[in-house]
């Protein structure tokens, strides 16, 4: 149950709300996340940090760029959450 608690703390923030939801249609550089929230790449990187702590994304690296996607055992286990947010999200 607490996991389910932090994942709505986390989503309670428009800026992580909107990453949230850009990263269930694809994967994004941290540079797209930035620019998709109005941050600056520090506090872009912190924001992804919370999201890696609770195993909602993996993070792979090429080159000098991060890249960020939705963990796919968070798929998973949230494809009824995930659903929702897309269908209300194209309304």
């Amino acid at each position: 149950m607490e996991n389910k608690i932090n994942l709505f703390k986390l989503l309670s923030t428009n800026s992580r709300y909107l990453i949230f939801t850009a990263l269930i249609e694809q994967e994004l550089c941290i540079c797209e996340i930035e620019e998709l929230v109005g941050l600056t790449q520090s506090n872009a990187s912190k924001q992804m940090n919370i999201f890696k702590q609770l195993n909602i994304v993996t993070q792979r690296t090429s080159g000098p760029h991060k890249f960020y996607k939705i963990n796919n055992q968070f798929i998973i286990e949230n494809k009824k959450l995930i659903d929702y947010i897309k269908d209300t999200d194209d309304k």
